[in-house]
């Protein structure tokens, strides 16, 4: 698989909700870090990670607006996060409120596979469009 479908395709993955075609475009002993999902995440953890968010989620949608390849194997992928959260996180219940979050990625290939991907967006935007803190 090309590098380009790689980054195209973890992307299409999490849109169709598919955890263990997450995990696949990963190697094996690749880490993954966001804001949530906190530093380092083995694939197997990544994969119990986006269940906890399609569960949270059911509509949760990556809508990328920009695909940066910016070195041989690194890419910035630029999108947003949007979704309602009704069902709940660990421990918090449903907001029933819905999330359009700025995010960035920035992704490192190594063989035509996911070495690292550290992702970015700003929780206190997302905290306050749950309700959770006030502005």
């Amino acid at each position: 698989m090309s590098t380009d479908k790689t980054v195209a395709g973890y992307y299409d993955a999490w849109n169709r909700h598919d955890p263990e075609a997450i995990a696949e475009f990963f190697h094996k002993n690749a880490n993954y870090s966001d804001p949530s999902a906190g530093k380092a995440v083995t694939p197997a953890a990544l994969v119990e990670y986006a269940k906890t968010m399609f569960a949270a989620f059911p509509d949760y949608t990556l809508q990328i607006s920009a695909i940066s390849k910016v070195a041989e194997n690194k890419y910035f992928v630029e999108y947003h996060i949007l979704g309602a959260n009704t069902g709940p996180l660990p421990d918090t219940p449903p907001s029933n409120k819905k999330v359009f979050v700025q995010a960035i990625d920035v992704i490192e290939l190594e063989g035509g596979k996911i070495k690292a991907i550290r992702g970015f967006f700003d929780r206190l935007t997302m905290a306050e469009q749950l309700g959770w803190i006030q502005d």
